[in-house]
């Protein structure tokens, strides 16, 4: 218009405002959810507030029924029970008007550990590993229990608690078929055990050096593939195969390689070795033999050499 006529009114148009929420977070019927997590839906321009109602019957009446609001088209909820199917439903809001209620959608929050590592059935582990499961948002401890039953009623039954999905299991036996489950914890409840693995330790170690028959020098070094996670070894020598003479000798370190100490010329010994922890000692590697050298030879200078310095070095073989 001006200061002196206006057009015509145009046609008239209508248009009707949003009446209900879309898009749900978590989306209906979404099943293994955390036990902390957030309700949202599409945001409606305008709005000042979100409602949202939560409980555990559909009729939105138990006493667990919770009623929440932010000014934002999510809100964080926490404290969940494992393996409960939750109901909800929300809608938006201003200071004169709100939505009506939206349709009631349900989700249903985990209730299973998965185990992750070691593998089942794995075997010849170390003698102290690394237990991991996976995590459940909104846990706040989780239990690992290990023992050699699988019922998990031995006495060398054992629990360990840790803040997060990893724990360590302690030192075990040597060569022995552990059985293994977790479990999550929040402030107000506790997963069902995990479905068991099993893992078995390894138990006995394997020579490297000496090669079997070997002749070798008289500071020859003995070393062998370890167990992991073992905090000694005993090395075992001898010139009888029975480990009983009086030539026996028995040496322990916390390394994987000793010298062989003073041995004679011309000799045949045998070798062994083991590994200890805290709780266990693993069996006895295999035997092997090998010989030391029968006579030094002289490597510098040659045979019949000539004009040598006056400061010559004489090395032996």
């Amino acid at each position: 218009f001006t200061d002196y006529d206006s057009t015509a009114w145009t046609s008239v148009r209508k248009f009707t405002v949003i009446d209900t929420i879309t898009s749900p977070t978590p989306a209906n019927n979404a099943v293994n959810q955390n036990v902390s997590l957030s309700l949202g839906c599409a945001n409606i321009n305008g709005s000042s507030f979100f409602d949202f109602e939560l409980d555990t019957v559909i009729s939105m009446s138990s006493p667990f029924l919770q009623h929440l609001s932010n000014s934002s088209s999510s809100v964080a909820v926490s404290n969940l029970e494992y393996g409960r199917t939750y109901y909800w439903r929300a809608r938006a809001r201003t200071v004169s008007d709100s939505t009506r209620w939206s349709q009631v959608f349900r989700f249903t929050t985990n209730n299973a550990i998965t185990l992750v590592s070691p593998a089942n059935n794995a075997t010849a582990t170390a003698v102290n590993l690394t237990l991991d499961c996976s995590d459940i948002t909104g846990s706040t401890s989780y239990q690992f229990e290990l023992d050699t039953s699988a019922s998990f009623s031995s006495p060398l039954a054992t629990i360990v608690d840790s803040t997060i999905s990893k724990a360590n299991s302690g030192y075990l036996r040597y060569g022995a078929k552990y059985y293994w489950r977790a479990r999550a914890i929040s402030s107000n409840d506790t997963t069902s055990w995990s479905a068991a693995r099993i893992f078995t330790t390894k138990n006995s170690l394997t020579f490297v050096t000496p090669a079997n028959g070997e002749t070798t020098n008289l500071a020859s070094l003995a070393r062998v593939n370890g167990i992991d996670c073992s905090t000694s070894i005993c090395f075992e020598t001898d010139t009888t195969s029975s480990f009983n003479s009086s030539m026996h000798q028995s040496f322990c370190d916390i390394y994987i390689s000793a010298f062989i100490y003073e041995p004679y010329f011309n000799q045949k010994y045998y070798i062994r070795a083991r590994q200890m922890n805290p709780v266990d000692t693993s069996n006895w590697s295999g035997t092997r033999y090998f010989y030391t050298q029968s006579l030094v030879s002289q490597n510098t200078p040659a045979n019949g050499a000539l004009n040598q310095s006056i400061n010559v070095s004489l090395v032996l073989n």
